[in-house]
């Protein structure tokens, strides 16, 4: 059984309605995130996750909280980290203690070593009158 269908089967036997994802994809040049959804219309999403997560030595566990935490941006009003997906993500939690579903995840949780590079500016603005 793939991660994603256990994420579904264990959504659908806690009763939370997700949305229809018609595209899941790996992404090989994702650094600084390991999944992201994207509203396509209506009840319809793109789901990519990172490559990272496919590496042998990153625990299934890791990549099933992704696909969880993806998964439940299709719920509905649940595109953002607060309010609903917030409420969700801990029922899941409290409910199915196999998951750990964060809005972030720290390097230490997942043995992921992300190396998200500072922006590189080429100018800066500076107030001429307090600097």
């Amino acid at each position: 059984m793939s991660l994603v269908a256990i994420c579904k089967a264990d959504l659908d036997g806690l009763g939370i309605k997700y949305g229809r994802v018609s595209n899941w994809t790996i992404n090989t040049h994702a650094k600084c995130r390991l999944g992201q959804c994207r509203k396509i219309a209506g009840d319809l999403f793109d789901i990519s996750i990172s490559s990272m997560l496919l590496a042998d030595e990153v625990d299934d566990r890791v990549t099933l909280n992704t696909v969880m935490h993806e998964l439940l941006h299709t719920v509905p009003s649940c595109l953002n980290h607060n309010g609903k997906w917030k409420v969700y993500a801990e029922f899941v939690n409290r409910r199915l203690p196999q998951y750990n579903i964060k809005r972030v995840a720290k390097e230490s949780e997942t043995g992921i070593i992300v190396e998200c590079k500072a922006p590189v500016y080429r100018y800066i603005l500076r107030c001429t009158k307090c600097g």
